[in-house]
């Protein structure tokens, strides 16, 4: 950080860019939005809890490495229990995130040991990554293979593999004993052209000496010294889903299926696919007769 420079803390998640050398570095706290996100999911299990947070740590600071793209969407398609892991992002930040399974529950649920239950339990060991994302109207896509079911040892495979970029990531995500998580952060830092060995060690030396589970954003910052901050990028959920767009996709179905929709019930739950949101649809919001 530069001499004497203080950092305004927006409330909420957001990112941050920095550059050290020849070295770009994002720090990101998506502690707020996490926990905005999880609201729609009541029945999380401790585990999906966390697969889910580590999901969007890992993926989400995307959107300001990639800031001429006006929306992103990013899926794990796996053999993980959770998947497809589906993250939606677009600009000036929003971000909605979904699991195909939010009851997936581990032997770790219930012990001390919750915060170190391996990744590729949930993202299981093979798979694609998919990025899709929009720049000036034309869409484009990156698809690689799963590298080893691990967050940041795929994030890192992902931006060699698609955009020949090498880099380096780590995060921390903490659920405390009231299944709450009190923590959502990551660190990510790529070599820019022109870089040297120095920019490396630079890099090796920041995830060696850095406990993340300890530290803050600032913190981080402050332990690598002559950083430049370019630019702070702000995140909140919002999704345009709403349960009248709910009822108008019940009402443009044929009749036939409409009736059997609601065949011996008085209510159907329809999920936003995109924040998987519920709202249960009478009949009669749809102005009809039972």
């Amino acid at each position: 950080m530069t001499s004497k420079e203080v950092i305004k803390k927006e409330p909420g998640s957001y990112n941050e860019m920095y550059t050290n050398r020849n070295v770009r570095i994002l720090l990101s706290d998506y502690t707020v939005v996490v926990n905005k996100l999880l609201k729609n999911h009541p029945n999380a299990t401790p585990f999906a809890k966390i697969i889910f947070a580590k999901a969007i740590v890992t993926y989400a600071p995307l959107l300001q490495l990639f800031s001429k793209a006006g929306s992103m969407q990013i899926t794990i398609n796996s053999s993980g229990p959770f998947a497809p892991i589906k993250i939606y992002l677009d600009q000036p930040g929003h971000i909605r995130a979904n699991l195909a399974n939010w009851e997936i529950a581990t032997e770790y649920d219930n012990s001390e040991n919750i915060n170190s239950i391996p990744s590729i339990l949930g993202i299981g060991d093979s798979g694609l990554i998919k990025v899709k994302y929009e720049i000036n109207s034309k869409i484009y896509e990156s698809q690689v293979k799963l590298a080893a079911g691990d967050f940041s040892t795929d994030l890192a495979y992902l931006f060699d593999q698609s955009w020949q970029i090498f880099s380096g990531n780590n995060h921390s995500v903490i659920l405390d004993k009231n299944n709450n998580i009190t923590k959502a952060i990551s660190v990510v830092m790529q070599l820019l052209p022109g870089h040297d060995e120095d920019d490396i060690e630079l890099i090796k030396k920041c995830f060696k000496d850095n406990d993340l589970s300890k530290l803050t954003i600032d913190e981080i910052v402050d332990r690598i010294p002559n950083s430049k901050k370019l630019s702070t990028f702000l995140l909140d959920d919002d999704c345009n889903c709403s349960f009248d767009k709910k009822v108008n996709s019940i009402k443009n179905l044929d009749e036939n299926v409409i009736n059997d929709l609601y065949k011996n019930k008085d209510t159907v739950e329809v999920k936003c696919p995109q924040c998987g949101k519920s709202d249960f649809i009478k009949k009669s919001d749809l102005g009809k007769e039972n």
